[in-house]
């Protein structure tokens, strides 16, 4: 391939370059063009080079700093990432010329070298594209680290009404551009009291538009489309999923420390002698009080708020036994429940006529608030009296701890911050993924803007399919008609596509439905393809189904996501979901409450007679309250909220963004056609997979949308895949 005039240059971030020298690619050396498979219509291709061969020529090895070296050494903290410091794991932006027109632009990595019997190196490489380096710069990051840290606003109620109507500007500090608070039924407080709603049912729910604007931003990328401007984008959020509305701290969240030495003399096997480390100061979660265990006061740790948390205590002591024979000391921590009774301890035994260093914990756990804890000593014997002296040089009570993830209760007037909000432990690239999965969406590079890329379903990426003749290439002249040629049609297709929510088996309605209608989730969806001959594919999403509920005696409408019965409701981590914000309502007069732990039924109101409701739910609605697009595949056989139109025939993710894909591929007209097609540098420079093509045979003429290209070089023609348009 010594004839063909390819050129590789390396870009850095500032936009000096390297150029590599290329007069023989390989033989093999293929740029492939893909949108998607037909056999699987969930899964997406990207643009990819492979099979690139680079001789270790001086200037090669100089550009990618002597790779072949086992002594070189690469600082990827330094921005250079070209010759003394090239990387073959991290990737560096690449243009690939062909007569000195651009053909191919992505992401350069080196995969491997090998060296010949005649002690010869040549380099292999591969360049990908903008999606598969999107992906590869996101790596197995979490959600939780999109979200900047002083990314905050406050948890009051006024806030929580006023985020309802996406007035992102309203005159507040804090502007709604990414969050908002629905009113869903979490299972919290007074069940069965329309009058009533604990304000811990008010949890954060993040908007789709505020994922994309801070993953896409993180990773230095931009996002366009006409999707991505749709109110079904824009008005669709993840609800909070975790079990408890709480925030994460990776790091100890409430400390008491020993002042000095403190002697404490025991002369009795009980009552137990209560050890007093510090001031035990009041702070967001613990408030100080003296709690009496068998007649003695015990300085007691008292939690303000659920946590979920490990709990340490570190001793420095001296022991001395004054009195007795075949005693020791015991050193307790204990737990108390919300009633000041002792329900859990661990202890451990101190020598005595020494000093020494213990340790006692609890791993972690939840605790309600009211509960808490209390250090107490006991000398323990068999022969009396006896007596004996501790002395606690220093000490420290401590709750949670660093790189362990403690939950506290957010309550009202905390700070919060988003990235505690958002689902824990979710990747982000499963995240998009499962989105892209679900409103069928392809993603691909803007030609015009460096790092943009442009995201929509299926419909709108192939819109130009409907008018091919306005927008077609013609490539009637290009078509090695001499060559083998394939034609293939849909029977190869699967025999049904199955659409699928994932199963939450501890939702309440959830369960209630799938166990009434064979284990069929709410919203799922079948189709069955009479021409197909392959397995079944199933479309299964990352996220469950959300009920909306109407319960006796309440005239608010909320999506319900909790467990256990209706007389005994349950929060928990659920799976997640997807919901829109319609705004709110007005509704009969409630009183927003905070719940108070114990047997006995009682609460503290926060406002009472609030007359609006938030109108969340998977039923997109217009200004007059009408819905007009629903978050589920299917129609489902049952509803437990109040039917006011026929929603039953409202569009919805099938119909609206999978049905026209599912019917043209069952269209008796329809066939693959496999082409050897002579392209050039021009048409590789201008394609635009979106397009579709013209070819006129002694046959006769289609217009078909393309699939794949693998283009090898302009001396050779490319293997192209193209799909006919049933017009």
């Amino acid at each position: 391939m010594s004839n063909l005039n390819f050129k590789i240059y390396l870009i850095e971030d500032d936009g000096s370059y390297g150029a590599l020298e290329c007069e023989d690619l390989g033989s093999e050396f293929t740029t492939s063009f893909s949108a998607t498979v037909l056999q699987d219509i969930s899964q997406r291709l990207d643009n990819l080079s492979k099979n690139i061969s680079l001789k270790a020529t001086p200037n090669n090895n100089r550009v990618l700093g002597n790779l072949y070296n086992p002594s070189r050494f690469a600082d990827t903290s330094l921005p250079e990432r070209l010759y003394y410091n090239f990387s073959p794991n991290r990737g560096i932006k690449c243009q690939i010329f062909e007569d000195s027109i651009l053909i191919f632009k992505g992401t350069f990595k080196i995969t491997g070298i090998d060296l010949d019997t005649n002690g010869n190196y040549t380099y292999s490489a591969v360049v990908t594209g903008s999606l598969v380096d999107f992906f590869g710069k996101i790596g197995d990051d979490l959600l939780t680290d999109v979200f900047v840290t002083d990314y905050q606003h406050h948890y009051t109620l006024t806030n929580i009404i006023n985020s309802w109507n996406m007035n992102y500007n309203d005159g507040l500090i804090e502007p709604y551009h990414d969050f908002f608070y629905p009113q869903i039924d979490y299972g919290k407080g007074i069940v069965q009291n329309p009058a009533k709603f604990d304000l811990r049912n008010f949890r954060t729910g993040v908007y789709l538009k505020g994922y994309f604007d801070n993953i896409f931003s993180k990773y230095g990328y931009t996002y366009s489309g006409d999707f991505v401007s749709s109110d079904i984008f824009k008005k669709a959020f993840i609800p909070y999923s975790e079990q408890e509305f709480a925030k994460t701290v990776k790091d100890v969240i409430y400390t008491d420390s020993a002042t000095g030495a403190t002697t404490y003399s025991i002369t009795d096997e009980f009552p137990s002698n209560s050890i007093n480390l510090g001031a035990i100061v009041d702070s967001g979660i613990i408030h100080r009080q003296t709690r009496t265990y068998s007649g003695v006061d015990v300085h007691s740790y008292v939690l303000t708020r659920n946590i979920t948390s490990e709990i340490t205590l570190n001793l420095n002591y001296s022991a001395s036994l004054i009195d007795g024979s075949d005693s020791y000391i015991s050193v307790v921590l204990f737990t108390i429940d919300a009633s000041g009774i002792p329900i859990n301890s661990t202890s451990k035994i101190l020598s005595f006529d020494a000093s020494g260093t213990t340790t006692l914990n609890f791993a972690l756990k939840s605790y309600q608030k009211g509960e808490g804890f209390g250090i107490v000593a006991n000398v323990i014997g068999n022969s009396i009296p006896y007596s004996a002296s501790l002395t606690i040089n220093s000490g420290e009570f401590k709750i949670g701890n660093l790189g362990v993830a403690s939950q506290i209760d957010i309550t009202s007037g905390d700070t919060v911050n988003l990235r505690d909000v958002v689902p824990q432990n979710v990747k982000v690239k499963d995240f998009l993924k499962s989105l892209l999965k679900f409103f069928n969406l392809y993603l691909i590079e803007n030609p015009n803007v460096p790092n943009g890329l442009i995201i929509e379903p299926f419909d709108i990426f192939y819109q130009k399919a409907l008018t091919p003749a306005n927008y077609a290439y013609d490539w009637t002249k290009k078509v090695d008609l001499k060559s083998a040629s394939k034609i293939s049609f849909t029977t190869q297709l699967p025999s049904a596509y199955n659409f699928k929510f994932k199963a939450d088996s501890n939702d309440y309605y959830n369960k209630l439905y799938t166990t009434k209608y064979a284990d069929t989730s709410y919203g799922d969806f079948s189709i069955t393809n009479s021409k197909g001959v392959a397995d079944a594919v199933d479309v299964e999403v990352d996220f469950s189904p959300t009920i909306i509920v109407k319960e006796n005696g309440d005239d608010k409408v909320l999506p319900a996501i909790f467990k256990g019965e209706l007389t005994a409701k349950q929060s928990y981590k659920s799976n997640l979901r997807i919901l829109f914000n319609n705004g709110y309502s007005v509704c009969s007069p409630y009183d927003v409450v905070l719940t108070n732990s114990g047997d006995t039924i009682s609460y503290t109101t926060v406002q009472s007679g609030l007359t609006l409701t938030n109108k969340s739910s998977h039923i997109l609605t217009d200004s007059d309250g009408t819905g007009i697009f629903s978050l589920l595949f299917g129609v489902p056989n049952e509803v437990y909220m109040p039917v006011t139109q026929d929603i039953f025939t409202l569009p919805n993710i099938y119909t609206d963004f999978y049905q026209n894909q599912i019917l043209e591929l069952n269209d008796d007209n329809v066939a693959v056609f496999d082409f050897n097609v002579y392209l050039t540098p021009a048409d590789i420079s201008n394609l635009d997979m979106r397009n579709p093509v013209f070819i006129q045979t002694k046959a006769g003429g289609m217009y078909a949308k393309i699939l794949n290209i693998d283009y090898y070089n302009s001396k050779e023609t490319s293997q192209v895949k193209l799909q006919k348009i049933v017009l």
